[in-house]
C-alpha cells in the first residue's frame, strides 16, 4: 500500500530537481555544463595569487542562474543575467554578515568589481570575467587541479 506513496514521492522529487530556463534569459555560448563548475579565483587586481588560494576565494556556479560565492570569510549569493553571447550582469547580492579583519578587504573589493563585470569568456579549464576598465578576474575550475 505504501510502494505507490513512494514512488509518486520520489518522481515529484526527480521532477522539482530540473531547473527551467528562466524566461529573458538565453543560454551562455559555451555549454551550460561547461560553465556549472565550482570557480577558484586565481587572479584579481591588488592580490597575489597566494592571498587568493590562501582565502579559498571561489565562485560555485553549479546552480546558475544563482552564483554563491567565498573569499575567505561571508557566504556571498547574486543572481547572473543576461548570459548570452558572453554578455552577463549581476544582481541580487546578499551575504552573511561575519568581520573577518585578514580578508574583508578582499571580499570588499570582489564585490566592487564584480559590478563592473559585463563580459564573460570560459577557454579550457578558465573563466574570465572582464570590464569596461579592461580590468579582468580570472578563474581556474576548482575540479581541474
Amino acid at each position: 500500500m505504501k510502494l505507490p506513496f513512494i514512488a509518486s514521492t520520489l518522481l515529484l522529487l526527480a521532477a522539482c530537481t530540473v531547473t527551467p530556463q528562466q524566461s529573458g534569459s538565453a543560454a551562455p555560448p559555451q555549454s551550460s555544463t561547461h560553465v556549472k563548475r565550482i570557480w577558484k579565483l586565481i587572479e584579481m587586481e591588488g592580490f597575489s595569487r597566494d592571498q587568493l588560494i590562501n582565502a579559498k576565494a571561489t565562485m560555485d556556479w553549479t546552480k546558475l542562474p544563482k552564483i554563491h560565492a567565498y573569499m575567505g570569510c561571508n557566504q556571498l549569493i547574486f543572481s547572473a543575467e543576461k548570459m548570452n553571447a558572453g554578455q552577463i550582469s549581476f544582481s541580487n547580492a546578499a551575504a552573511t554578515r561575519m568581520y573577518c579583519a585578514e580578508t574583508m578587504k578582499l571580499e570588499q573589493t570582489f564585490l566592487s568589481k564584480l559590478n563592473s563585470i559585463h563580459s564573460y569568456t570560459v577557454q579550457g579549464h578558465e573563466l574570465i570575467l572582464n570590464s569596461p576598465k579592461g580590468k579582468s578576474m580570472r578563474f581556474i575550475a576548482e575540479d581541474w587541479d
